[in-house]
């Protein structure tokens, strides 16, 4: 696993930004590429699957744990800003 989930305090600012940009950033552009074609369409549903880590801390986890809470957020938003196009968003 890329984290191996160390302490926090012993991952390198490298591993952190890989880490954020494979759950975070890597989901909310493909997100936008859907989400802007399912508006264009006027209807659909977008689906995030997280992790319980999304809602539950545990020790050595809260790098991943951040990254789950970021998708939940997202997703949380998502809902809010596209039910006004006919798209739905939701979580699990």
């Amino acid at each position: 696993m890329l984290c191996d989930f160390l302490p926090s305090l012993f991952l390198s600012l490298l591993v952190l930004t890989l880490l954020f940009e494979v759950n975070v950033l890597a989901t909310l552009k493909t997100v936008q590429i859907a989400a802007r074609k399912l508006v264009e369409k006027g209807s659909g549903k977008i689906f995030f699957m997280s992790s319980l880590s999304g809602t539950l801390a545990s020790p050595y986890g809260g790098p991943y744990a951040a990254t789950k809470h970021a998708i939940e957020a997202i997703a949380h938003t998502l809902q809010l800003e596209l039910q006004g196009f006919g798209v739905k968003s939701c979580h699990h």
